[in-house]
Order: structure tokens, then C-alpha cells, then sequence
């Protein structure tokens, strides 16, 4: 049987709950943003300005920045199940009233640079594109 909690512990498991929902629900939204926009303004950049692939330079810098791209989509989405299976294992050690601290920021640790991991492949994929366009105009 778990043990009572505490306010101030039991106010951070509803928050923790409360952040996995989010989490679940922006999420979605990130994926449609990032794949529709990023990958589908280049496309049209190159239907629309250049007129096709083969009269573009520096092609390289678009395969990388799409394959940044498409790496940045599968990592954020095996880290957002990896996040939630993170978050409900410090929900679960405070139901289970072995609650630990240092535990949960390791692991919120852990989480944070795998974000960072994504947002690096994002910004270096976008720049890469940009500069691919900046050299084709």
C-alpha cells in the first residue's frame, strides 16, 4: 500500500501528470509543424524558384538538411515515448512512496539532453536548407 503524501509531493505528481498530457498533446503539433514547414518550404523553393533539382547548386546542402530534418522527426519521436515512460516511472515511485530526488532529475537530466540533441539536428537541418537556397536565388 503507498504511503500518504506529502502536499508539496503530491501537488508535483499532479504536475508531472499534467506534463505528460501536454507533452502528449504538443507533440503532435511539433511533428506537423516541423515536417510541413521546414521540408515542405524547400520543396516549394525548388518547385517554385529553381524549377527543378537538376539546375541547383550545392544540392548536398539540401539532402543534409532534409536528412537533419528527418533525423530531428525520428529522434523527438522515440524520445517523446522515452519521456513518458520517464515521467511515469518518478509517478509511479511516488505512488509507490519511494520517492526519490536525485532519481527523478537524473532522469529529467537525461530528457533534457536528448531535447537538446533535436533542437541541434532542427537549427543545423534549417540552416543547412537556407544556405542551400541563399546559393540558389
Amino acid at each position: 500500500m503507498a504511503q500518504k503524501l506529502s502536499k508539496p509531493l503530491k501537488k508535483y505528481r499532479n504536475e508531472l501528470v499534467g506534463l505528460v498530457t501536454r507533452s502528449n498533446e504538443i507533440f503532435e503539433k511539433q511533428l506537423a509543424y516541423i515536417s510541413a514547414g521546414a521540408i515542405g518550404v524547400s520543396m516549394a523553393f525548388v518547385k517554385d524558384v529553381t524549377g527543378d533539382l537538376e539546375g541547383t547548386r550545392f544540392k548536398l546542402l539540401l539532402v543534409v538538411g532534409w536528412l537533419l530534418l528527418v533525423i530531428t522527426l525520428l529522434v523527438n519521436l522515440a524520445s517523446h515515448i522515452w519521456a513518458k515512460n520517464k515521467h511515469n516511472k518518478t509517478i509511479a515511485e511516488i505512488d509507490g512512496g519511494n520517492y526519490s530526488r536525485a532519481n527523478a532529475l537524473k532522469r529529467l537530466e537525461q530528457i533534457d539532453r536528448i531535447n537538446s540533441l533535436t533542437i541541434a539536428t532542427l537549427i543545423l537541418g534549417i540552416i543547412s536548407i537556407v544556405m542551400f537556397m541563399t546559393l540558389n536565388i
